[in-house]
């Protein structure tokens, strides 16, 4: 029941999405595909929507369908060149770990319910960029994990594994977190979809 995409905004701004409806199967799976479609449909007949209003539309589309059975829970981000800024948004997904030129991580831990959950509640929370930047993006797929020991892989041991990761390109530091995960599991299926999104700002 994982989904992501991204797209670019007619004004340059760029912007991130990492869903994950509730449960696995059939009916996840048509939930997830009903929820890509809706945020097509939504953009390609209101490319300039608000991605506050346009999350609010998704929200009320799995409300009127799901009526409480699905849910998903739903990351975005929004990165502003002209501003040099970012706006983060967390329907009960993970928290977004943001590593800063220097080396530092940041948490980010916008407010929100899951999409589909009661009345549409997200607080997006905006990040100041000063290029070099680099955002990681998971599912509680990645830190549920559980390894050859029965332990789960843990928020506390992702935080540390992308801190450590000196890789000089997303698709380098991508490769290196599949490497982590895999060693911790022995490559063992995974029981739930294990997605992530790994991206750079360059000012």
């Amino acid at each position: 029941g994982d989904w992501w995409w991204h797209d670019v905004m007619p004004d340059g701004r760029v912007l991130l999405m990492l869903g994950d409806v509730t449960g696995h199967g059939a009916g996840a799976a048509m939930v997830t595909a009903t929820v890509a479609s809706s945020y097509l449909t939504l953009r390609r007949m209101q490319p300039e929507l608000d991605v506050s209003k346009l999350l609010a539309s998704l929200h009320d589309n799995l409300v009127g369908l799901c009526e409480g059975k699905y849910l998903m829970t739903f990351t975005a981000i929004e990165i502003d060149p002209t501003t040099n800024s970012a706006r983060c948004w967390a329907a009960g997904s993970p928290p977004i770990f943001l590593k800063k030129k220097n080396g530092d991580i940041e948490t980010l831990n916008p407010r929100g319910n899951p999409l589909g959950f009661g009345e549409y509640s997200l607080e997006p929370l905006q990040v100041e960029l000063t290029g070099g930047e680099r955002f990681f993006v998971f599912t509680d797929g990645v830190f549920e994990l559980p390894g050859t020991s029965g332990t789960n892989f843990g928020l506390k041991r992702l935080h540390r594994a992308f801190a450590t990761i000196d890789a000089q390109d997303p698709s380098s530091a991508r490769k290196a977190i599949v490497d982590v995960l895999g060693k911790h599991s022995d490559n063992a299926p995974p029981p739930d979809d294990v997605s992530f999104i790994v991206t750079d700002y360059a000012a």
